[in-house]
């Protein structure tokens, strides 16, 4: 486990301001080399505040398709690229900026993806303001004391389901759950905001819904132009999908293990928000012993069913956090087909 505070300035302003103590941002999947129109309003906004004890989180996707080549591959410039404009965004931010690693970082999965991230965490500390953590790809978890009511955890959660060879996933991953659950136990008297890419909870294609499109038309996941119909066959991809086939969806046997026991384990604390990207939307869940949000839509988006939450959104977005008092507020600011920005605001009380 490593643990890390932030500057101290952050606590000198906590016991100086008697209403906001803290903001956190959090985008996630932002990783295309065409750039997204949220970012430019992402930069508009953490602008507007100076104050160096914000947090800007990359919930990861930040390199598609498939992380950071090295210098000789064809895909190198487009891959610098898609950190360019994220690196824009932050220029003259204040805050800490962290990115953290997600499965198309990790060259989509591959038994290589390690030198992938390894490489893209040397050229985000050489080419930004920015960190990538956990460091050395590693798992975390990593604690953030932020003041005296507000923690944050980071882990990648890709490295829990990475392909390793000759490695049972479940016995590799015993330490790392071991010490976040030491963190939850002894944070109990703050929030803890716990970050990583993969959801464990979502209304998308990663929970298993997929539209009609995706079944008839399953070729437009691959390239919006391929409208080419392929009935019965198109919706083999769906049902396996729904099935548990991919490690990246909620559905995948992997994937449940995980749930159950960060689970077990948020069950311990009595106010736990639990943040992450992939699924390419923005989304607010509420469960018994968690809130659930997602920001994954920092450059694409994908359908959602109609299952009930407190908010869900299939629109480019990210989400801010600002701690008042022992309440966080929390907000969805996304842009509608036309470009036009809309926020959609919720207080998540005191423990």
């Amino acid at each position: 486990m490593q643990q890390k505070r932030l500057p101290i300035i952050a606590f000198i302003l906590f016991f100086q301001s008697s209403s906001f103590c803290q903001t956190i941002y959090l985008i996630g999947d932002a990783g295309l080399h065409q750039g997204s129109p949220i970012l430019p309003i992402l930069k508009n906004n953490i602008n507007t505040s100076q104050d160096s004890t914000d947090v800007l989180l990359f919930l990861g996707d930040n390199i598609y398709p498939s992380g950071l080549h090295d210098s000789s591959h064809a895909l190198r410039s487009q891959d610098q690229l898609s950190l360019a404009h994220q690196f824009n965004a932050i220029d003259s931010f204040n805050g800490t900026s962290i990115f953290i690693p997600g499965n198309h970082d990790w060259n989509e999965g591959n038994k290589n993806g390690l030198e992938f991230v390894m490489r893209s965490e040397q050229y985000i500390k050489s080419n930004s303001s920015a960190i990538q953590l956990p460091e050395n790809g590693k798992p975390g978890p990593i604690y953030f004391d932020v003041n005296d009511s507000l923690g944050i955890v980071i882990f990648d959660s890709q490295w829990l389901i990475q392909k390793r060879e000759g490695v049972d996933n479940a016995t590799y991953n015993t330490q790392f759950f071991d010490s976040l659950k030491m963190i939850v136990e002894n944070e109990k008297g703050k929030t803890l905001l716990i970050a990583s890419h993969h959801p464990l909870y979502t209304h998308g294609s990663h929970g298993g819904y997929f539209t009609l499109k995706d079944h008839l038309f399953p070729l437009t996941n691959s390239s919006k132009y391929l409208w080419i119909p392929l009935p019965v066959l198109g919706s083999i991809y769906p049902i396996a999908r729904k099935l548990g086939i991919s490690r990246q969806d909620i559905t995948h046997p992997l994937q449940k293990e995980i749930k159950r026991k960060l689970e077990f384990i948020f069950d311990l604390h009595p106010s736990i928000i639990y943040a992450s990207g992939h699924e390419h939307a923005l989304e607010l869940i509420e469960k018994e012993n968690a809130l659930y949000i997602v920001s994954g839509s920092g450059s694409k988006t994908t359908a959602l069913n109609k299952k009930s939450a407190l908010f869900k959104k299939s629109a480019l977005g990210y989400c801010k956090l600002t701690q008042i008092k022992e309440s966080m507020l929390i907000e969805f600011i996304y842009l509608d087909q036309n470009n036009s920005t809309h926020y959609f605001s919720y207080t998540h009380p005191a423990p």
